[in-house]
């Protein structure tokens, strides 16, 4: 049996995705396969294009404001806002204040091409 996880704020495995900081706290591997979940920071004018997922993904916003792409438009999200995207959506994000953050729920595959190769 595995024992409970606390990761403290600065915890966790980071990497730079283009200008992004991402600081993974549990993995695929800690969920049994299900999901990873960390943090990213980006400051005004991080764009992540508009692609599209198997799995979901979701999003919560802990400071500043950002920009969800979707098929419908742009919407502007700020803190306390939440992001759901169901598998297949096309979605995709710019960030419109410095230093602004996220909670990041990744799908499996995703938090794969993040952490098994340098950025």
């Amino acid at each position: 049996m595995r024992d409970v996880q606390i990761v403290p704020p600065n915890g966790g495995q980071e990497i730079n995705f283009r200008g992004a900081v991402i600081r993974r706290k549990a993995s695929r591997e800690d969920s049994g396969g299900a999901w990873a979940i960390g943090t990213g920071r980006q400051d005004a004018g991080f764009d992540n294009p508009r692609h599209v997922h198997d799995e979901p993904e979701a999003f919560f916003i802990l400071r500043g404001s950002y920009v969800f792409y979707t098929e419908n438009g742009e919407t502007e999200a700020g803190a306390g806002s939440f992001v759901m995207i169901p598998s297949g959506a096309v979605h995709g994000f710019r960030t419109l204040e410095d230093n602004s953050e996220l909670i990041c729920v990744w799908p499996s595959e995703v938090e794969r091409s993040f952490f098994s190769r340098e950025l």
